[in-house]
């Protein structure tokens, strides 16, 4: 009889066992094997007609284009593209016309309405440490290029935001700012969101309280 009862027993905690264990899986997804998942099948991108390093690259939205910067050139950084040929082959096609200068120009980013972004320091020297410009794609030329408003841009002395990205729909854009006090790398520096409010990106109030968990007071 108390065989009966302790197999019981046992069949009972098995049972209390698997059913948290199954609530554990509910709660908790296998994160690891997701991405493992995503990021599969590495493969190294070939652009035909380059030779030198591709950096701060990205994939235009109708997955057309390959844009990136080089390390170090003549004019410092400066943007260049690629057409695609397959998923890791594209052709060199040259420098995007129409950004490029004798200063640092580099992270492209685009929208869905090929509004090209990127970040520029052409203006530091005047004075001026907006950094972060845009205009209008086509055929490997921007148009319409102008400075980015709004108060994504920080007011103050040797800041910089020196990353950025816009989201498909063009109605919000990240960037990274930097205080530069001499050295090669920044002394701080934060993560930052805008949102698009008619011809300016603009810092929504909530900002603080979303990034809290990812801004320190270090960079």
């Amino acid at each position: 009889m108390k065989k009966r009862y302790i197999v019981i027993g046992i069949i009972l905690l098995l049972i209390v066992f698997i059913i948290a264990s199954n609530k554990g899986k509910k709660e908790f997804p296998t994160i690891v094997g997701d991405i493992s998942t995503d990021f599969s099948d590495e493969k190294i991108v070939t652009i035909i007609g380059y030779d030198g390093d591709a950096m701060e690259p990205y994939i235009s939205r109708d997955g057309k284009y390959l844009f990136f910067n080089n390390e170090k050139g003549q004019n410092d950084k400066d943007i260049y593209y690629a057409e695609k040929i397959s998923s890791a082959t594209f052709k060199f096609k040259g420098e995007v016309l129409g950004v490029n200068t004798p200063e640092v120009d580099g992270n492209p980013t685009m929208d869905a309405q090929n509004n090209l972004y990127f970040i520029t320091t052409r203006d530091i020297k005047s004075g001026d440490f907006a950094t972060i410009y845009s205009g209008v794609f086509r055929d490997g030329v921007v148009k319409n290029l102008r400075k980015v408003k709004g108060t994504v841009n920080v007011d103050k002395k040797d800041w910089i935001n020196m990353g950025v990205e816009i989201t498909k729909d063009g109605n919000a854009m990240y960037t990274s700012n930097a205080h530069f006090t001499g050295a090669a790398f920044p002394s701080e520096g934060d993560i930052r969101f805008a949102i698009k409010e008619g011809d300016e990106f603009n810092i929504p109030e909530n900002e603080a309280g979303i990034f809290k968990n990812i801004n320190t007071d270090n960079a």
